[in-house]
């Protein structure tokens, strides 16, 4: 196996890897996977920003039962000790 024959196979390969990456690109773009991608990429960044609301709102809504807690709700029951 000499230089022209190793030159040959890489040049071969390179073709066949160029060919891979056309017919992928083509696919992605038939399926619309590159569009899914980016939805679901923006999703996952919205329900992240949401999880932080829905624990800061569960933190809100802690500290607030805490002060009611040491209020009276009646205003004719003594606070509780």
């Amino acid at each position: 196996m000499g230089i022209p024959d190793l030159l040959t196979i890489i040049i071969v390969f390179a073709v066949f890897f160029l060919i891979f990456l056309a017919i992928r690109s083509i696919l992605l773009w038939y399926w619309k996977i590159d569009k899914i991608v980016v939805s679901l990429e923006s999703q996952s960044v919205i329900l992240k920003k949401q999880n932080q609301l829905i624990e800061q709102q569960t933190q809100l809504i802690k500290e607030f039962k805490e002060q009611m807690g040491n209020t009276p709700t009646d205003p004719n029951q003594p606070p509780q000790a």
